[in-house]
């Protein structure tokens, strides 16, 4: 019998009903300015936002709240690569 392995890699499928344009909603996850306004929960404040939208290309996000060392802002941001981009055409 044949065992076939494959290699799994990451992947994160987001899927939700939004009362908004396609382009809003795509401008909030790629447009820095923007992403810095609604991510992070709670008291956590995204401080910087980084995103090159392109396949290949990464975003990068560091945040901070009253529990965050300095140097661990610094030293831990969140930085993710972009393997399929769907823009919508009102985008």
């Amino acid at each position: 019998m044949a065992v076939e392995s494959a290699i799994l890699q990451p992947s994160l499928t987001l899927k939700r009903r939004l009362k908004a344009p396609p382009g809003k909603v795509f401008a909030a996850w790629t447009d820095p300015e923007k992403m810095k306004r609604w991510m992070g929960p709670g008291e956590v404040k995204t401080m910087r936002a980084e995103s090159d939208t392109r396949v290949g290309g990464r975003y990068r996000i560091a945040d901070m709240s009253a529990a965050t060392l300095p140097e661990d802002f610094a030293r831990n941001p969140r930085i993710h690569r972009c393997y399929e981009i769907r823009a919508p055409a009102s985008a």
